[in-house]
């Protein structure tokens, strides 16, 4: 500071310093939803914060992306995680300054394949009852099948929301049966095969 009066102006005076900035938010928090394969990411208050962002990535080490701004609580709900690892990053925001990035908190977001297919012929329709395991967070499930256990599997129903799924169109000869489980935008790896034989052909050696 100097001073002015009648025409002169003083030197400055000594020097007094202070830090303007925000600090990082702590006690970030990321936990799924046991209804929903939803995350809720939840942190501590930052002072003079009017707002926040929320970064994800696939890595503990990023790159991390910007997924949420303008927050004005201190949680947010991240409706379509990644399937996998997903590590979440808060900073803060207000009156003009961004403070940097929090240390991260992380969830496995997965869900497991099917366990158990079975594949039963039923003698009465000539159908094939296919079944297996609940999978915890499925939403659905979608059924594979291919004429050999090692060949492509095709897609052959979607959108199973039970555990037992009716083949009513079998091939004829080996029908072998995959299942995997599927959660808004995530859909878990194939199961284990089972399969069945279904043969159309006519009795042979009739006699009268």
């Amino acid at each position: 500071v100097c001073a002015e009066g009648y025409g002169f102006t003083s030197s400055q005076s000594s020097y007094a310093s202070v830090t303007v900035s925000l600090a990082a938010p702590t006690n970030v928090k990321a936990e799924i939803d046991e209804n929903d394969l939803v995350v809720n990411v939840s942190w501590n208050a930052v002072k003079y914060a009017q707002s926040y962002k929320v970064y994800r990535s696939s890595s503990f080490s990023g790159p991390y992306s910007l997924v949420a701004e303008g927050i004005t609580s201190t949680t947010w709900i991240d409706d379509s995680p990644l399937e996998g690892y997903n590590c979440y990053k808060v900073c803060a925001e207000g009156y003009g300054f961004t403070s940097s990035q929090s240390s991260y908190d992380y969830v496995d977001v997965s869900l497991a394949y099917p366990t158990h297919v079975k594949a039963v012929i039923d003698e009465n329709e000539l159908v094939v009852n296919v079944s297996w395991d609940a999978v915890k967070y499925a939403q659905s499930y979608k059924v594979y099948r291919s004429s050999s256990s090692g060949g492509t599997y095709s897609l052959v129903a979607e959108g199973v929301t039970s555990t037992i799924w009716t083949d009513d169109s079998p091939q004829k000869g080996y029908n072998y049966y995959k299942v995997c489980a599927v959660n808004r935008k995530i859909t878990s790896a194939q199961s284990s095969y089972d399969y069945v034989y279904v043969s159309l052909d006519p009795p042979s050696n009739v006699k009268a």
